[in-house]
């Protein structure tokens, strides 16, 4: 595939995932805009301009007013001096007025605190257009101030401050009425209050054609969120630079069209952490096992990947470690998350080691300008740490290192004739006590000479032997009362073995299995002397 039809296969895939982002029905509150009690606060008798001069350019709050019994002013000038009182006058009794404002902020505070982004706004003039001439009027909000509701007690009023984020135009109306070849004007926050009334009179001409629209004053407080338009914008390939299209990003083209691209650098095995890897060029600030490293370094050297994990296997301080990683590699990282807890706990690992001042946050309402000039300073200003030798440490570490890693070497290396390792005979041990302990019995111990020179045939026919015994042993029970206990024996001749008495040993048996049937007998009598002996030892 050449690289034109290749990146032409890219583009329409784009094209198609950015159309999934767009939500033009009218479930989308933001073209279809309905009032509810419990989601939305309607601001009556303001006006627009003065709202947002207050909030936005003089930065303060204002406070919500309930009805009360007065007269309907007559004239903008009583308006405008309720407005520098900072009251933003409701229909609601002050009951309500408490209990709406109380929901509303606990859902905004759930979304922020879950998502990381704002959801409240509030709306100044709003749109009454149609989709067609036979379909009923809907209302679409045009300015969209992002807020929050604060109070310092539990018993006072909530005040409504501007969050410090960007305001923006209504940009899913925008995409909408360009299906009936409206282009909405665009929007740039005012410096002057009088540029609302401004950008009314543009909307209310771009519209001019259209009956039955029209332009409203109205105010509300309610719940918008359009971050998917947000990114419905950012990915259109016209409003980047000339030269660096999404379409020939590498990640895109890995995305899209994985053939496209050749991974050619192998992956980093986790068996050579130690081999490949020196302690003075990693720059981990948390601990991490061998299959994390891998991670690690495979991002190092440019490789795209997934990293999946259940909660609580690491992910976190993985993702900790590549930061600190690549900023000792003096890289820019971005890194993003759906959830604003994830973001939280990987800053919060980095101001544990003294490096979240690298860390600028650039989510929520940390993103408006005056936050992010004031963090700059900050850091800038900052004196650096002293540098201290850490050569002594390094050379200690080395040396644990590779007394650890002689001591896993040697528990795998096979021992003797038989060829079994440490490692393998301690599980072979602890088999056994487990059998005992289920049984509850006391594993005896045996001792025996030259355990090295033990070769397989023997371990065969001793494992043999023992399973001979397991199956006549029922025959000859029990075996302190036989006739034949306390006999030493030597060899038993096959020739006598047929003269041993059925009475003590089943006729039933083979010449063999009855001459192991004493041979057991007399294995019996013989660990019963030597433990015997051993227990007078140890009492003495």
């Amino acid at each position: 595939m050449t690289n034109k039809s290749s990146n032409n296969k890219i583009e329409k895939q784009l094209h198609e995932a950015r159309q999934n982002l767009l939500d033009l029905t009218m479930r989308n509150r933001l073209l279809n805009f309905k009032t509810t009690n419990a989601k939305t606060i309607k601001v009556i008798d303001c006006v627009p301009a003065d709202i947002y001069d207050i909030l936005v350019l003089q930065e303060k709050k204002m406070e919500f007013s309930a009805v009360y019994k007065r007269k309907v002013p007559q004239s903008n000038a009583e308006v405008v001096i309720r407005q520098n009182n900072r009251f933003l006058q409701t229909s609601l009794e002050l009951d309500d007025l408490k209990k709406y404002l109380f929901k509303i902020n606990h859902e905004a505070q759930s979304v922020l605190e879950e998502q990381g982004y704002t959801v409240l706004y509030l709306a100044l003039g709003f749109l009454e257009w149609t989709e067609n001439i036979n379909t009923e009027s809907r209302l679409a909000p045009l300015i969209l101030i992002p807020v929050e509701l604060e109070r310092t007690k539990i018993d006072m009023s909530f005040k409504v401050v501007w969050t410090g984020e960007d305001i923006f135009t209504n940009i899913s109306l925008q995409a909408k009425l360009l299906e009936q070849n409206i282009l909405l004007p665009e929007f740039e926050m005012p410096e002057i209050k009088s540029d609302i009334d401004t950008y009314f009179k543009l909307v209310d001409k771009a519209i001019s054609k259209k009956t039955k629209w029209r332009v409203l004053p109205d105010i509300h407080l309610g719940f918008f969120s359009f971050m998917k338009f947000v990114m419905y914008k950012d990915l259109d390939s016209k409003s980047w630079p000339d030269g660096k299209s999404p379409v020939t990003h590498p990640l895109i083209k890995a995305i899209f069209n994985p053939s496209s691209t050749d991974q050619s650098i192998s992956e980093f095995s986790e068996n050579d952490v130690d081999e490949k890897l020196d302690a003075r060029d990693l720059y981990h600030i948390m601990d991490a096992d061998p299959s994390q490293i891998a991670v690690i370094e495979d991002v190092k050297a440019g490789i795209n990947l997934v990293v999946e994990g259940p909660p609580g296997t690491g992910k976190s301080q993985t993702i900790a470690n590549i930061i600190a990683e690549l900023l000792a590699a003096e890289k820019t990282v971005l890194f993003v998350s759906e959830k604003m807890a994830a973001l939280e706990v990987v800053k919060s690992r980095l101001d544990l080691v003294g490096i979240g001042d690298f860390c600028l946050e650039l989510h929520s309402r940390k993103s408006n300008k005056k936050e992010v000039l004031e963090e700059l300073r900050r850091t800038i200003e900052r004196s650096p740490p002293k540098s201290i030798s850490l050569d002594y440490k390094f050379d200690k570490l080395d040396s644990y290192k590779s007394e650890l890693n002689d001591y896993a070497k040697a528990l795998k290396e096979p021992l003797g004739e038989m060829g079994i390792s440490p490692f393998k005979l301690f599980c072979i041990k602890e088999g056994a006590l487990r059998h005992f302990e289920k049984v509850k019995k006391t594993m005896p111990q045996i001792k025996f000479s030259d355990a090295d020179k033990f070769e397989k045939s023997e371990w065969s026919g001793a494992k043999s032997n023992l399973s001979d015994f397991a199956e006549i042993l029922p025959s000859v029970k029990p075996i302190g009362k036989n006739p034949w206990n306390g006999c030493e024996t030597t060899t038993v001749l096959p020739s006598i073995g047929h003269r041993l008495r059925p009475k003590f040993i089943p006729k039933s048996l083979s010449i063999d299995m009855r001459i192991k049937c004493l041979t057991l007998i007399n294995i019996h009598y013989s660990l019963k002397s030597s433990l015997n002996s051993i227990v007078s030892e140890d009492k003495s």
